[in-house]
């Protein structure tokens, strides 16, 4: 597993992610991948959307582990800029 946690530990921060958010006023809705695979199957128009859509770029390996999940969790900051910055390091990559 990524950064050598359990798939527990991985849902338990998941669910933390969530709810942090939820505390913050943000509505969150989560939709498992074994659910879109099941509405699939039932939902016509879903089904011919997801296949529709244009294949952007090959998959990167290491976006898939990025976080723990590949859930679109966004957190915004806005730094000052003086005391303050952003910074993203990609332990992943080689």
């Amino acid at each position: 597993m990524p950064l050598g946690k359990t798939p527990k530990q991985l849902f338990n921060e998941t669910i933390a992610r969530k709810e942090t958010l939820e505390n913050a006023g943000y509505k969150v809705e989560m939709i498992w991948e074994c659910d879109v695979y099941r509405q699939l199957k039932v939902d016509p128009q879903m089904k011919v959307f997801f296949n529709n859509l244009p294949d952007s770029s090959p998959l990167k390996f290491q976006d898939a582990f990025f976080g723990g999940r590949t859930m679109p969790f966004a957190l915004r900051l806005v730094a000052d800029g003086i005391t303050q910055k952003i910074a993203y390091t990609d332990i992943m990559a080689s």
